[in-house]
């Protein structure tokens, strides 16, 4: 069995269970006090997820009741807006990084690196100076 997510009161639970047993997307939207969208998103969500945790193509159809063309439709999306956000979160990180300060670290002393460790032992190394 596949971990999906978090199922809050088994809400997701109950959805897959009402697409398994073929009953209508709108009155699965009725019962849940959710739009027609919210249902068919939760679908592609699911099928998605399923889809990276390598789950087959028939697994996926079966379970979501998406037919072939919106699956594809929605891992190409998917793949798409999760490689979009890698880029925005990494031009992100290349700002902050070009715009923040330079920090220079200074030794108190000279680290007198020797093969005995007791000699080490009661000596207090400050590496930075604040």
């Amino acid at each position: 069995m596949i971990v999906l997510e978090k199922d809050k009161n088994g809400q997701l639970r109950k959805r897959l269970y009402y697409l398994k047993n073929n009953i209508d997307v709108n009155i699965i939207a009725q019962t849940h006090n959710r739009t027609v969208g919210g249902i068919i998103g939760k679908q592609r969500d699911v099928a998605y997820k399923m889809h990276i945790n390598n789950a087959s193509m028939t697994q996926i159809l079966n379970k979501t009741k998406l037919n072939k063309e919106q699956f594809e439709e929605t891992i190409t999306t998917q793949t798409e807006s999760n490689k979009n956000k890698y880029k925005k979160r990494l031009e992100i990180m290349n700002a902050k990084m070009a715009t923040s300060p330079v920090i220079t670290a200074k030794m108190d002393k000279p680290l007198n690196i020797t093969s005995n460790y007791k000699s080490l032992e009661n000596e207090v190394i400050t590496p930075f100076l604040i």
